[in-house]
């Protein structure tokens, strides 16, 4: 093990003063057991009401507070703009309410160590068995996301909403990310992207019925924030993938209706009475040549993007 090598553990908490003090710990003490080395933790109260800031600095974390809770995305950005400047070698994110269990960070980080991966994330679904206390609910909507993750990056991953991960500077040089809400799925999407090594390490996880989750507070808030990053990632990474299908469906109606009505018209010189129906084809026809034109254009304006995202990860490697 390299000595000089350098861990942060990032802890979002909101309102976690009872069990927060107890991750700062477990965490510090896996990481020194497993790798003789000293963790830096850093914990981000988001908004919280409670002892939540003073028990974190208290157990010896470093403390950033929030007066009002500025959303997980948000924060997470804030911790990895902050282990970039730290010139952090590895980052841990674990949630401090205890549901994530600490010992199992060495799973997260030795493949990184390694050299397997530069991001490792927590796959909660990896055993058939039941996780007690989710709800089905939560259980289909992950499933659902991390599909429509999988369509975008042809891939196949489990479980592309768990909070528990690991990274490596690589890995957080390479983050660019828009969502405030939440940032989960947009890290798959963004590193895997750019053909960053990505790896799911299966875990424990407990959930407490008395405790309700941050995030799927409220289930068709966190629906409608998820498809809006699903929908935005799918037509900044895959625009003619997007734009293509919806014009090859406009098509689908526009020619064949268009041919038929065509032939009617060499036979009788007529299309009446069906003119509204030609011009509907002729309309859905000009629209899918508009939506492959709008395709093609944000495919090169997404291109562009990346590249500027390339020249923002080497000014950030200085």
């Amino acid at each position: 093990m390299n000595d000089k090598l350098t861990i942060l553990v990032s802890i979002p908490a909101k309102n976690e003063a009872l069990t927060v003090s107890e991750v700062v710990n477990g965490c510090r003490q896996v990481i020194s057991d497993k790798y003789q080395l000293k963790a830096d933790i850093l914990v981000i109260s988001d908004g919280s009401t409670d002892d939540t800031a003073h028990r974190a600095e208290v157990a010896g974390a470093t403390v950033i507070r929030h007066d009002v809770s500025r959303g997980l995305g948000t924060i997470f950005q804030e911790a990895v703009d902050y282990a970039i400047e730290k010139k952090y070698d590895l980052m841990v994110t674990i949630d401090g309410d205890r549901q994530f269990d600490e010992t199992e960070i060495p799973l997260l980080l030795d493949p990184i160590i390694d050299g397997q991966a530069d991001f490792c994330s927590g796959n909660r679904f990896a055993s058939q068995d039941a996780i007690p206390n989710m709800s089905s609910t939560k259980r289909i909507g992950n499933k659902i996301v991390a599909r429509m993750v999988n369509y975008i990056l042809n891939d196949n991953y489990t479980d592309v909403s768990c909070g528990y991960r690991a990274y490596s500077r690589e890995a957080l040089l390479h983050l660019n990310l828009f969502g405030g809400f939440t940032y989960t799925q947009e890290v798959f999407l963004n590193l895997g992207f750019k053909g960053i090594k990505i790896k799911e390490i299966p875990i424990s996880v407990t959930y407490f019925p008395e405790r309700k989750s941050r995030i799927a507070r409220s289930i068709f808030r966190y629906g409608t924030q998820v498809l809006k990053i699903i929908l935005s990632s799918l037509i900044f990474y895959k625009p003619m993938k997007f734009f293509g299908t919806l014009a090859i469906l406009s098509w689908i109606f526009a020619i064949p209706t268009s041919i038929i009505l065509g032939l009617r018209y060499f036979e009788t010189g007529l299309i009446s009475p069906y003119k509204a129906l030609g011009i509907s084809a002729l309309a859905a026809f000009g629209i899918g040549v508009i939506l492959l034109a709008v395709g093609v254009i944000l495919y090169s304006l997404s291109r562009q993007q990346l590249s500027i995202d390339k020249l923002h990860y080497y000014a950030k490697r200085r």
